[in-house]
């Protein structure tokens, strides 16, 4: 009976085992398992917000920085707006560059113009030409004169041309050599 017993005993200590086990076999595979893999995949996500956080947060101090730079540049714009006058000065503008060419001491041979403004992105442009002669002096004075005219201009070309005529007065032309120059520039006026 005592075998019988053992072998009872046996057989419920191996069922138990089995069951415990079976139990904790269970627990590892639809408990931790998948709480180990959800875990690892709420890491990943973690990190990968995280690196996304770095990026938004570089964007918007970037958002921030040129926030400040377009308005800059929109102050720089107004500022220099003030500075064109009205599409209706333009006789105005023809007397300052009167003015201009006779006190550099150039010789104007042309000048010429359009009668009608030219669209240029929401201003108007002038476009002009002037051709004179003179020693390189006046045509140095001339070039300044134009730049600090109180406008804003563009000088799209520009042609000094040297005389090299020999002569009597070869001697003096070379410490002041005559020049013909052509300068084409145009200034603009407010067309809004």
């Amino acid at each position: 009976m005592q075998d019988v017993v053992k072998k009872s005993m046996r057989m419920v200590n191996i069922a138990g085992s089995a069951a415990v086990v079976l139990l904790v076999a269970g627990t590892v595979s639809f408990g931790i398992i998948p709480l180990h893999k959800k875990g690892t995949q709420n890491i990943e996500d973690g990190k990968h917000l995280k690196t996304q956080l770095a990026a938004l947060d570089g964007l918007s101090q970037t958002l921030t920085q040129m926030e400040e730079e377009r308005q800059q540049t929109e102050k720089r714009l107004a500022e220099t707006e003030k500075r064109l006058p009205s599409s209706s000065e333009t006789n105005v503008f023809i007397k300052e560059l009167a003015k201009v060419t006779q006190a550099a001491g150039i010789q104007v041979e042309g000048t010429t113009y359009p009668t009608t403004l030219k669209d240029a992105g929401g201003y108007k442009s002038l476009p002009v030409q002037v051709t004179g002669t003179g020693d390189w002096d006046s045509c140095y004075k001339f070039l300044t004169g134009l730049r600090s005219m109180n406008r804003l201009t563009r000088l799209d070309s520009l042609v000094l041309e040297v005389d090299k005529t020999p002569g009597k007065e070869a001697a003096s032309n070379l410490e002041h050599p005559l020049c013909r120059i052509t300068v084409n520039f145009s200034t603009f006026f407010m067309g809004r």
